[in-house]
């Protein structure tokens, strides 16, 4: 795992074979603040930039379908990839 805006990154395996991004955050005010900055406007292409690279690098041949934002173990956001991509670009 590596470190997104002071979360983790990592693949997990859904239902479908496939795989997921999960960017995961902690449960202290702080890291619950930084999963909410995933949304925030300005962080968007810094966010965008760490998760394709990410990807490039360890996803190899898998294919990603969701990103999954995880906060103090629960799911708060799951994009399609597609869609987060194209929202951003």
């Amino acid at each position: 795992m590596i470190n997104v805006l002071n979360g983790k990154m990592s693949l997990c395996r859904n239902k479908k074979g496939n795989y997921d991004l999960l960017l995961q955050y902690g449960r202290s005010r702080n890291e619950n603040n930084m999963a909410w900055e995933f949304f925030s406007r300005n962080k968007l292409g810094d966010t965008s930039q760490y998760i394709s690279t990410y990807i490039a690098d360890n996803a190899q041949g898998r294919q990603v379908d969701n990103i999954r934002l995880v906060s103090a173990g629960v799911v708060v956001a799951e994009i399609p990839t597609a869609s987060y991509f194209e929202a951003v670009m």
